[in-house]
């Protein structure tokens, strides 16, 4: 960059600055008549317009930046922001396309719209909805156990029901436990192990459980109820005796 007041002694690669351009373009646009050459009163002013009105074009596309369907050069931070991998074959509009959906994209965790996202990427996704019966809630807690759990006054239950089993089935040791915070979601392609399609499906179908449900409710994904061992892979089935009926 040379010119319009460049503090450097030596000229610079590259092409010629913002000011430079628009300096030409007024320099071309008076004809030769009136153009003045350097040192002149008219070449002063012509250099002071071309700042001014490159730094209104810089201002506009600084604001450029701040919306991701017209991002040029803050694009790539945009897509680091959004975690969006990158594509060297996608053009500029495509990865600003791309930035956009992103951007704009609503995360909603009510039945109806976190089942069609599932199901968008595989019909054979399924939210098992608990039967209450079958669900299990821990005791409530309190911070210290009676002297004698037995008494009629007593405030509460013996600690460690759920140890000695006499708290039933609804009970866990666990605190804070609900299967109420749990959503089970059936991927329904069958006994054996998946597809590198159907690894993949999984792989999307957790990243969007885990961007969509609450901090406070996990998940459970599995491909076929029940198993036999030495045939399935148990991480991936699980026991559904009396919440799925063959």
């Amino acid at each position: 960059m040379a010119g319009l007041g460049n503090p450097l002694s030596f000229e610079l690669g590259g092409g010629p600055s913002p000011q430079e351009m628009v300096y030409d373009a007024m320099f071309q646009n008076v004809g030769d008549g009136i153009q003045a050459g350097e040192g002149t009163l008219v070449e002063k002013w012509r250099m002071a317009r071309a700042r001014g009105i490159a730094a209104s074009q810089l201002d506009d596309k600084a604001t450029a930046q701040a919306f991701p369907d017209i991002s040029t050069d803050y694009l790539p931070r945009w897509e680091e922001i959004l975690n969006i991998s990158l594509n060297p074959a996608a053009s500029e509009v495509e990865r600003q396309q791309t930035v956009l959906a992103e951007y704009t994209r609503t995360i909603d965790a009510t039945y109806p719209k976190l089942l069609t996202a599932l199901t968008d990427l595989d019909p054979l996704m399924e939210i098992i909805l608990m039967p209450p019966a079958l669900t299990r809630t821990t005791v409530p807690p309190r911070g210290f156990e009676d002297w004698d759990p037995s008494a009629g006054d007593a405030s509460g239950p013996p600690f460690r029901l759920a140890a000695t089993g006499s708290a039933g089935d609804n009970a866990t040791g666990y605190p804070n436990f609900s299967d109420d915070f749990i959503l089970f979601v059936l991927y329904d392609i069958g006994v054996g192990v998946p597809s590198a399609t159907a690894t993949r499906t999984m792989a999307d179908a957790r990243t969007e459980l885990n961007e969509s449900l609450p901090a406070w409710v996990d998940f459970r994904l599995f491909t076929v109820c029940g198993f036999i061992l030495d045939q399935d892979l148990l991480d991936i089935t699980a026991l559904c005796d009396g919440v799925i009926i063959p």
